[in-house]
């Protein structure tokens, strides 16, 4: 008997399980039906939009939403004012599938999401409030809020075309041709991202396509990163970058900073770490950035930097252009992106280049019509290492240069001043095959000292006073020593001395050009105190010969049929 009791409240409850479930499904089918098929869905999002503008004051549009089973939902057309009534948010087509639902609503997992043709448009107003955090306060709530687990957010993939992305800050103004962080604007932005997780303030994702234009020129033909962000930072990793003459590689690339308030000041406050794997850039890549001329010109480059933008190293710096150039160098920059305001503190472990190289790069980067004279034509492989002090238009380098006709040490400095330019600097060069480089076949190598002193400008031509001191200087098979010599330069006049006190060769010269007054003017004198013409291979038939004079002259004249003077 109990038995069989037991068996009849079974079947009830098992006939009441059935109704109820056949109920759910029956009322789930209906309202898909309803949603799907009828305008119910688009009913019922403008009442909701409705009710949002009464209860909060925000205006939100959508033409229609559509749901399908099981829980994927469509907004067609969804248009979002921020509270100046200027448009935030517009989709044209987007849509999702809920594919878990748990802690209340604090655990959300979406499948496949897409969204097309849609702008995002960030602003802030004159006191730098961002539109965005202005519409998202309307809904904070003044109760203190209940400790809860943060919010997490789950998107298996994300497919998106024809996305328009600004961001303005009031009053920024943007150059052409250049990014501008206050003033970005990124169009045709297409792609897809794997794996998309936000767990409170913290975003994880893959980004496994992406493509973009930005308002300057700068884009990307492929983009893909594994990436992190939060309120302190932002971690890429593997970044790739293609567009049609570049191809970059960063390994690793972190951004550290103390909220999303330091971004206002992303110069001055977010610290910069970059691992740059060989790639391929080019002029045009970098003049996107800072001030720097355009061209496709091909630059191979790795290395390492950190630091800030205002404040940066940058590390194991490998360059490679043209044929035989090489760059390694270690350099600290102090004041970007004003280019010509930066402090510049550049080691150069190694600099190899061919003055072909130099010739074709200026050319490229249309810095000048570069030719090289005949006498540098001579020089081949040019290898230096030094440093490099100061501005771009005021700094001091030095160093030594080794070529395939000798060493010479430099240490120069150059200043830009208005229309001239201003230059001071010491050579010296080891076994210089100083007959080579100027073409002339009895002149052998020389070992010297000199410096030059001066000022260059366009409308005064260069003034400049130079003096050298040379060690030896073989001649006609013959090594002369204690040679020294200065003069003065300028555009319409010259003077200088010339002193040899060689064993074999005692000599004295002093001179002056001068085309500054009406009528040209040449003064010049000479003392041979004692030439061995013998000893320095000038004439081999007379042991004895010994050569002595004096000389003294001056002469003034526009031509040579009318010169003047006396001797």
């Amino acid at each position: 008997m109990k038995l069989h009791r037991l068996g009849f409240v079974a079947q009830i409850i098992t006939r009441a399980l059935l109704y109820a479930v056949s109920s759910l499904l029956i009322l789930l089918f209906t309202i898909y039906i309803l949603l799907g098929y009828t305008n119910l869905g688009t009913y019922s999002a403008s009442k909701l939009t409705d009710w949002l503008v009464t209860r909060y004051g925000v205006n939100i549009t959508i033409d229609r939403l559509c749901v399908s089973f099981p829980l994927s939902v469509e907004l067609q057309n969804t248009l979002v004012y921020d509270l100046r009534g200027d448009t935030l948010l517009w989709a044209s087509r987007a849509s999702t599938s809920l594919i878990g639902f748990s802690r209340m609503g604090r655990k959300l997992g979406f499948g496949r999401t897409e969204l097309h043709g849609a702008l995002l448009n960030l602003q802030t107003d004159s006191t730098g409030i961002l539109n965005i955090n202005e519409f998202f306060n309307v809904f904070k709530t003044t109760k203190k809020p209940k400790a809860k687990a943060p919010f997490m957010l789950t998107m298996s993939k994300i497919v998106f075309s024809d996305v328009h992305f600004v961001f303005h800050r009031h009053g920024a103004q943007p150059v052409q041709g250049r990014m501008c962080y206050q003033y970005l604007d990124f169009q045709h932005i297409g792609g897809i991202i794997n794996h998309m997780q936000v767990v409170g303030d913290s975003v994880r994702m893959f980004i496994a396509d992406l493509h973009f234009l930005e308002r300057s020129g700068f884009a990307a033909t492929h983009f893909e990163t594994k990436m992190s962000l939060s309120r302190s930072a932002m971690h890429f990793q593997d970044i790739r970058l293609q567009e049609k003459n570049q191809e970059l590689h960063v390994a690793a690339f972190q951004m550290f900073y103390d909220g999303w308030e330091s971004m206002k000041d992303f110069i001055q406050n977010v610290d910069l770490r970059m691992e740059l794997r060989p790639s391929v850039l080019t002029p045009r890549f970098f003049s996107y950035f800072f001030q720097f001329p355009v061209s496709d010109y091909p630059i191979y480059a790795s290395g390492r930097a950190s630091g800030r933008v205002n404040s940066l190293t940058i590390q194991d710096l490998a360059l490679k252009v043209g044929e035989v150039t090489r760059l390694a160098v270690r350099v600290h920059l102090e004041g970007l992106p004003k280019v010509h305001e930066a402090i510049i503190n550049a080691r150069v472990e190694e600099f190899t280049t061919t003055l072909f190289d130099v010739r074709e790069v200026m050319n490229e980067l249309r810095l000048a019509n570069f030719r090289l004279p005949p006498v540098m034509q001579r020089l081949h492989n040019l290898t230096y290492k030094g440093e490099l002090v100061g501005f771009l238009d005021d700094f001091v380098a030095y160093g030594s240069l080794t070529s395939d006709i000798g060493n010479l040490g430099v240490d120069v400095s150059l200043r830009l001043d208005g229309e001239s330019t201003y230059f001071e600097g010491d050579v010296s060069t080891r076994r210089l095959q100083v007959g080579r480089l100027l073409g002339v076949r009895e002149l052998g190598r020389t070992d010297l000292t000199s410096s030059v002193r001066g000022k260059y400008s366009k409308s005064a031509g260069i003034q400049s006073d130079v003096q050298v001191e040379v060690d030896n200087l073989e001649y006609h098979g013959y090594k002369f020593r204690k040679i020294s010599a200065d003069g003065s330069i300028t555009p319409k006049s010259f003077s200088g001395r010339l002193a040899v006190r060689d064993t074999a060769f005692k000599f004295d010269f002093q001179g002056k050009v001068d085309f500054s007054v009406p009528v040209p003017q040449f003064q010049f004198g000479a003392t041979a105190h004692h030439i061995d013409l013998q000893k320095i291979h000038w004439y081999d038939r007379d042991s004895l010969a010994d050569l002595r004079f004096e000389m003294n002259a001056f002469f003034e004249g526009k031509t040579l049929d009318d010169l003047l003077g006396n001797i």
